[in-house]
């Protein structure tokens, strides 16, 4: 919600980021949208201008295509799915080719990355454990990684503040594509 004023995600140098999120003055703050209780979304403010939508992860205020899938009829959250999956994907590689050590994420166990010793692109529960957490990190390789843990654990970065989500997202692409290839010209920065 408050981007660059509070520096939630790693800020690449040189780079411009989103501040706060002023897309409705009135809901500036979490319980303008969450139950103070519950922390349960009311989506009532938001179905008020965003007529037709059911989905609030169907709501897009900006429409252009960040991911590069040439898509741009889904909501503003499928472009932060994709960058996330691009993210990920270059993690593996950069991690796998640069830093000879492949890695991999698991959402719900700390410390969330680990050695992927199979290198199956995948987690499995017994390399998800905190003996194997990887350690192989390189500062470009640690930056992109928090970036993506960020995003992963802000799952309403499309609504809190989408601008700066994408923004940490494509600089931590662009930061390892100077390493790996990435392909990054179908990609958009906010």
């Amino acid at each position: 919600m408050h981007g660059s004023e509070v520096r939630g995600g790693f800020q690449y140098p040189g780079k411009t980021y989103a501040g706060r999120f002023a897309h409705m003055p009135s809901a500036n703050t979490c319980v303008a949208c969450h139950d103070v209780h519950s922390t349960e979304v009311e989506t009532d403010g938001c179905v008020a201008c965003h007529r037709g939508v059911e989905d609030i992860r169907d709501i897009r205020t900006r429409h252009l295509d960040f991911d590069g899938d040439g898509q741009i009829s889904g909501g503003i959250h499928t472009e932060i799915v994709g960058l996330q999956e691009q993210l990920y994907a270059a993690l593996q590689t950069y991690a796998a080719e640069v830093a000879d050590a492949p890695i991999g994420y698991a959402t719900g166990t700390f410390p969330y990355f680990f050695n992927d010793i199979n290198a199956d692109g995948q987690i499995s529960p017994d390399e998800a454990a905190f003996p194997n957490r990887y350690q192989s990190w390189t500062p470009r390789l640690l930056k992109a990684a928090y970036n993506y843990q960020v995003s992963k654990k802000d799952a309403g970065a499309y609504v809190h503040n989408p601008a700066y989500m994408l923004q940490l997202l494509y600089d931590s692409l662009e930061s390892l594509s100077e390493q790996v290839d990435l392909g990054m010209s179908d990609l958009r920065r906010p």
